[in-house]
């Protein structure tokens, strides 16, 4: 029987984590034969394919898929297009599902068949203690206990997303100029899909019964990888909206930016050296990434 749905893990050096994902597959509470895995290896060093293979042994519905052209974009493009099933959904490696999760994927496209893509909620988890000082907000996302269309200004999530296979042929698949590259950080690349989507009229909602965990990997819980990813925000965020301005003109906002953040610093009233200094920064790291990339450094 062809699968309905395809899930796409895509993986880089990361085989505890991938073997955590794939557990969390296994055990969907929904029928094998309408859900496909596919692990896309992304040129992994580690053992990944040692650990994605227990799965592919044991299983009949994993499949194993080697992708040498590093990019997690690129990895995401292959997926879909190995993909049997009508509707190709996205989780990270770092990511456990709920049990319920493709479940309602299959519900979701059978009450909305007009719809092109879907998003849902992640929700923070972390094996090592989280610092005291860590942004509470981070790491989880909801739009709500309501499943409806997105509306302006909201995106969907890497890590929680679901397309028709259809939609990402008509769109050409993700932009292989942003997205993370083995040890690079960048981001947008699934906004700027979505975007081009709605540009074209298609439908993308957000449903609330659609459910992750998701990692903050320790290397994460420091106060330089939080602005360093502010800083990549803002410099993928040209391409992934296709902004056209000028870098002189951002100039005196970028400067008023930093003397803000300078106020921000002195009047917060956070008990921590560091969480004053993300709230003081992280605008000011983002707009620097964004200036940085309209110079064309």
């Amino acid at each position: 029987m062809t699968p309905k749905l395809s899930v796409i893990v895509c993986t880089y050096n990361r085989s505890f984590w991938l073997r955590n994902c794939l557990a969390s597959l296994e055990q969907q509470c929904v029928d094998g034969s309408l859900v496909e895995v596919l692990i896309v290896d992304n040129n992994s060093s580690d053992d990944t394919r040692k650990v994605a293979e227990e799965y592919t042994a044991l299983l009949p519905n994993f499949r194993y898929v080697f992708e040498q052209a590093q990019g997690l974009s690129r990895a995401r493009n292959r997926g879909f297009k190995e993909a049997l099933g009508q509707f190709v959904a996205y989780i990270d490696d770092d990511a456990k599902a709920n049990p319920g999760w493709t479940k309602a994927i299959i519900h979701f496209f059978s009450t909305h068949p007009d719809a092109s893509g879907v998003g849902g909620q992640y929700k923070a988890f972390s094996l090592v203690p989280i610092p005291e000082w860590f942004p509470k907000e981070y790491g989880s996302e909801s739009l709500g206990n309501e499943t409806r269309l997105l509306q302006k200004g909201e995106w969907i999530n890497g890590t929680n997303m679901v397309f028709k296979k259809s939609a990402l042929i008509e769109v050409g698949g993700f932009d292989t100029s942003i997205g993370m590259t083995g040890e690079k950080v960048s981001y947008g690349e699934e906004t700027h899909l979505t975007r081009k989507m709605l540009e074209r009229g298609m439908q993308i909602y957000y449903c609330a019964e659609m459910c992750v965990d998701h990692a903050i990997l320790p290397y994460k819980l420091k106060l330089c990888w939080l602005l360093r990813s502010n800083f990549a925000n803002g410099y993928d965020y040209v391409t992934t909206f296709n902004y056209k301005g000028n870098a002189i003109t951002f100039l005196p906002r970028l400067v008023r930016s930093a003397g803000w953040s300078i106020i921000l610093f002195l009047r917060s009233k956070e008990r921590y050296l560091k969480t004053r200094l993300y709230r003081a920064l992280a605008t000011l790291c983002w707009e620097l990434g964004f200036f940085v990339r309209l110079m064309g450094w």
